[in-house]
């Protein structure tokens, strides 16, 4: 599905969303002032943003250092989003399946936006586990073993799309030649 032109978007919703990403994104809560340096509005343009999401509980504030953090009204989208999204309800009995079948860590990866998302993570029990792929997690789709299935197995004019880029690398074995990205994909 295509985004919606930039004339059909709203700005002021733009804005909001881009203090809930950087929020969402950091490790620990953020200063207002931090806020304002990472999504590069003015200061009253985020305590505006930050009053409106505070009172929607989208956001909150910590009393004692005055850092926001994602609030509670996430979760309640996260679990409707969970029993509702039809990927999701199709693939958990295969993916509880495999793991039970293989003790390893299932992974369910969609393409969004020319890279790969996680939106499953079971947990199997063997001892090795796999580390940075969380749900939510975004990567290229030219490396790592989840993203690079979604890459072999999309049409050919879609690959060649993604292959005309440069590809990062993400690591010093990250195949980024398109060349050899090909000739991976036709093994």
């Amino acid at each position: 599905m295509k985004p919606p032109k930039p004339s059909e978007q709203s700005l002021s919703v733009q804005k909001a969303i881009a203090v809930l990403n950087l929020i969402g994104a950091a490790d620990a809560p953020l200063s207002v002032t931090e806020i304002v340096a990472g999504t590069g509005l003015g200061k009253t343009v985020v305590l505006r943003i930050l009053a409106t999401l505070s009172a929607e509980r989208f956001v909150e504030r910590d009393a004692g250092s005055g850092r926001y953090r994602l609030g509670a009204s996430f979760i309640t989208l996260a679990q409707k989003t969970l029993r509702q999204n039809p990927l999701l309800l199709r693939a958990r009995p295969v993916i509880e399946e495999i793991v039970e079948l293989t003790g390893d860590i299932g992974l369910l990866m969609t393409l969004d936006r020319g890279m790969s998302l996680c939106i499953e993570r079971r947990v199997g029990t063997s001892p090795i586990a796999t580390l940075g792929t969380d749900i939510g997690t975004r990567s290229p789709i030219h490396g790592g073993g989840g993203p690079f299935a979604l890459l072999a197995f999309s049409d050919d004019g879609f690959v060649e799309e993604y292959l005309s880029r440069p590809l990062p690398r993400m690591t010093p074995r990250t195949v980024v030649d398109p060349v050899r990205v090909r000739e991976r994909i036709q093994e």
